[in-house]
């Protein structure tokens, strides 16, 4: 390129001044703004160079700032917030949802894989993309007394592996998966327990599948529940949480804190909830003539039972301290024929 086509150095600085003179004059612009409308007007001028969700923070950002001078108020009226998905916590399935969803699951050939899943999620608390990312390398089937699966935990650290052993429903459920994966080609140890499916009637078991959304859908559609494939996760440690120490429960798990156990993962239902407080209830201890020496517990020692429940429950103690009172109200309404004292 011969050196006349380039444009004379005089025009590119003269090019390169006028947009820094209109940068400054803009910044100058800004700075003459009341804060919201520059801040505003800023964030506008960022938009094509961010993405969605750093835009979304500097707008909370803004906010915070404004609330902080006592701006806010000012600018309120005029703020219209985006509509945002509502992610759930998570729930349990109550023991007639466990069945009525295992009864209809069982009833469609085209559910089998969706259906073999949840069985085995809810027996063994593992989440879809664990399952998903089985490889055949990590089921031990053998002997069904040692049976168990190995959940390769890479997100955090690929070396760390969580072993789960197999109940006799979550062993039914590894064998039925695993003769679905052969007769879809797996057979390597590096094979997947659920291959991709390439399109109809071929797969490639050397990528994993993912979690079978349409038929789920459909199947909790014809059980009259509303669940989400990693509710199943939320229901395992939860019949877990109900009847095991926490250590136990942590153990299964796999990168569960305690507080994260006790507040997300072990919604206690209330079945479990009622065992427990009927436990320690006064109904239930021994007859005072079986045990002249018992004359009762005071009530510190009645509350370090609830406070002792409700720990190896996972839920606060006040919690279980008002289902206790509220229990013990029934109770009395039953045997007074529904009159109060």
């Amino acid at each position: 390129m011969s050196a006349n086509q380039f444009p004379p150095v005089s025009e590119v600085l003269t090019r390169l001044a006028a947009e820094r003179l209109e940068v400054v004059n803009a910044c100058a612009k800004l700075g003459k703004m009341p804060f919201h409308e520059a801040a505003m007007t800023w964030l506008e001028s960022r938009k094509p160079f961010i993405g969605k969700r750093t835009f979304k923070d500097y707008t909370h950002y803004i906010q915070q700032l404004l609330k902080r001078i006592r701006k806010w108020n000012e600018v309120s009226p005029f703020y219209e917030p985006l509509p945002m998905p509502h992610n759930s916590p998570g729930r349990a399935m109550t023991s007639d949802e466990e069945r009525k969803l295992l009864e209809v699951g069982a009833q469609h050939p085209g559910w089998a894989v969706a259906y073999w899943l949840a069985v085995l999620s809810m027996n063994t608390a593992a989440g879809p993309g664990e399952l998903v990312g089985l490889q055949l390398r990590d089921l031990s089937v053998e002997n069904p007394e040692t049976a168990r699966i190995f959940i390769r935990e890479d997100v955090k650290n690929k070396h760390r592996v969580r072993e789960v052993p197999l109940n006799s429903d979550a062993l039914t459920a590894v064998n039925a998966l695993l003769a679905l994966a052969k007769s879809r080609g797996a057979g390597n140890g590096d094979h997947y327990l659920v291959p991709f499916r390439c399109w109809r009637d071929h797969y490639d078991p050397t990528r994993h599948g993912f979690w079978p959304k349409t038929a789920w859908n459909e199947m909790c559609a014809a059980a009259g529940i509303k669940l989400r494939g990693y509710d199943l996760r939320h229901h395992g440690l939860t019949k877990l949480a109900e009847k095991n120490p926490e250590q136990v429960v942590l153990k299964i798990a796999g990168h569960v804190s305690p507080q994260m156990l006790r507040k997300i993962y072990a919604h206690v239902r209330l079945d479990a909830l009622r065992g427990a407080v009927d436990s320690i209830s006064s109904a239930t201890r021994a007859h005072p003539a079986k045990k002249p020496a018992d004359h009762g517990e005071t009530p510190e020692q009645t509350l370090l039972r609830v406070a002792q429940a409700a720990d190896q429950l996972g839920i606060p103690a006040d919690k279980a301290l008002q289902l206790l009172v509220e229990y013990e109200r029934q109770q009395s309404l039953n045997r007074n024929g529904g009159k109060p004292k």
